[in-house]
This record gives C-alpha cells, structure tokens and sequence, in this order.
C-alpha cells in the first residue's frame, strides 16, 4: 500500500473523529495548560509532571493523560514538543506553545478564542446537530427541532451557555477588530453608528469614531455617516438579509455607506483552513440560526436588491472580511 493511500484512508479516519481536538482544547482551557506553558517564558518547555503539579489533583495518573493530551495538540501544531531521554532508557515530551495555542491566551485586552470550544462542546450544540438530516428531509432549522426555540432563545434560558456564548463572541471581536485596525482605515473621519450590538460584547473601537447602539434591525436603524453590521448578516436568510439592508439604506445620508463585517464564502473547492473554517461557519450558522455565509457574489446582490449604488471587498483578517456598500 502506497504512502498515499495510506494517508487518504487516515484523513478518512480523522474526519470521523474530529470532535477530539474540540473536547481535548475545551479540556486544556480547563485545566489552564496553556496558561503554565507560557508561565514559563518565551520558547520554555514544560514536561506534563510539571504542568500536573501545578493542578489541584492528586491523581498519580494526571500526567500520563496529560502527555496523551498534548501529544495529541501537538499533531495539530497547537504544542511545539521537544523528546527528552531518560536515565532508564525511556523518553519525556516537553511541551512549548504553538502557532495556534497563541490566540488560547488572553491578550492583554480579553482576545482570545478560549471560550469557543465550550460552545461546540455543549450538549445543545450537539443535539442540534444531530437534526442536521432531518433538516435536509424536511425543511426547518435543526436547533429549532431539537428545541423548539432559537439558539439565541435557548442561551438566554442557560446561564453557563449564555456567558461562554458572550466571551467567545467578545474574545473574537477583540482579536479581529485589533488586526482589522491595522490594515483597514474605513472608520476615520466618519461618525460610524455600530447597531445590533449584543449584551455583554465587548468592543474594540473605544478609540475610533463608533457609537454602539443596540436595537431591532428589523425596525428603527440610528442615522451615521456609516453603518457597522459586525456578524451581523450571518444570523439570517437572503431575504431578511436585505431587509436589513434596505433600513440600513434609509438611515444613511447621501454618500453614506454600510460596512459589513462577516465570513466570506469562496464558490469554488478551497482546501485552505481559511476556506474549511467559512465552511463549517456557513452549517454552524444554519444549525443553530438558520443562518448562512455569503459569496461576494451574493453581497453584491444584497446591495444591488437593496438599492446600493455599488459595493467593494475592502479587506480581510483573521477569517473575516470587510464588504462596504455605498448609497
């Protein structure tokens, strides 16, 4: 059997098991692993002893599972993991933090994408996803079958849900909108009215020209030079899409403009992980909201449905992009 072949019927294998990464990362931001391998110092590298010793176990096994853990992470490029022998003939794993463990630590500012496997983990968003086929047999949103309520709804009615819910989403936007201001530089000089604003989200915008009014899209939109929907659209179909959009429209002045930030979906095959996780948003967003991720293609027909003279891609970060529709 040809390496390759092999190596297809193991990507096989993965994908069927995949849920392991997600409930080993939700372990690991529990047991504040990330955390004690930062502790020691840019490039450290930790054994699991050492990591156990700092948890309030006295399970003799704590390290043994613990190194099966970050072996696992490390195969995933969260964990970099250096072999060290010992005097018995045997080797120790030291672990140090990846590429990716980076965005598991908080910032500074409250950016992180901790709180995210709690979401995925939930008993809820596993349900829900166990209705995905009866969806496709007979129409309606899966969390809503499984349910009988959104998935918004639903999080009001946990607590535990709502707040890691309210971090994530928070932890996230921080993270992205820190990048985004790097590169993006649509907000100055313009009073942007930043609207559907969720509770408990935290904004990084302190520091530009953006007021942050909660409120029914559906209903009232405040006027401003321009418009900020941050994962906004992703929430609903076309056609609320551009309902949106049209009372976006009405609130903008003459060469006023909306600013979208969402995922942004490719139309084609793309192995990229940028491209894999649009995918999985796109179902995500659906199973729980019956929601979707837009095409650029399906962008310019909102703007085009919704009375917008034009519209443009103005940049991308960090799995989002920014789309500008103009008046």
């Amino acid at each position: 059997m040809s390496d390759e072949e092999n190596e297809t019927f193991a990507h096989a294998m993965v994908m069927s098991n995949s849920f392991v990464v997600t409930m080993v990362l939700k372990a690991a931001v529990e047991l504040d692993v990330f955390k004690i391998i930062d502790e020691a110092g840019h490039g450290g590298q930790v054994s699991t002893k050492e990591i156990a010793s700092r948890l309030p176990t006295n399970n003799p096994n704590a390290s043994c599972l613990l190194d099966r853990m970050l072996h696992l992470l490390t195969n995933h490029s969260f964990l970099s993991c250096t072999l060290h022998g010992l005097e018995n003939g045997m080797i120790e794993r030291l672990y140090g933090l990846g590429p990716e463990s980076k965005f598991y630590l908080e910032d500074g500012q409250g950016g992180s994408l901790a709180s995210m496997p709690f979401i995925d983990a939930h008993r809820a968003t596993w349900d829900a996803w166990n209705c995905l086929k009866d969806s496709v047999l007979e129409g309606g949103i899966p969390f809503s079958k499984a349910f009988g309520m959104s998935g918004y709804q639903y999080a009001c009615s946990d607590p535990i849900l709502n707040v890691h819910f309210h971090q994530a989403m928070s932890g996230y936007t921080i993270l992205f909108m820190k990048k985004l201001l790097e590169i993006y530089k649509g907000f100055e000089g313009i009073n942007t009215v930043d609207v559907g604003v969720e509770k408990g989200q935290h904004s990084t915008l302190s520091s530009t020209c953006v007021e942050h009014i909660a409120g029914s899209l559906f209903e009232r939109v405040p006027h401003g030079d321009a418009i900020l929907l941050k994962l906004i659209l992703h929430n609903w179909d076309d056609e609320d899409c551009v309902k949106i959009l049209k009372n976006c429209y009405n609130a903008l002045p003459e060469a006023g403009k909306v600013i979208i930030i969402d995922g942004l979906m490719l139309e084609g095959a793309d192995t990229s992980f940028q491209s894999k996780y649009i995918t999985h948003l796109d179902l995500s967003m659906f199973t729980v909201l019956g929601g979707k991720e837009g095409s650029e293609r399906e962008f310019a027909a909102f703007a085009k449905a919704a009375g917008y003279s034009n519209y443009r891609l103005a940049s991308c970060a960090y799995c989002s992009c920014v789309v500008e529709l103009f008046k």
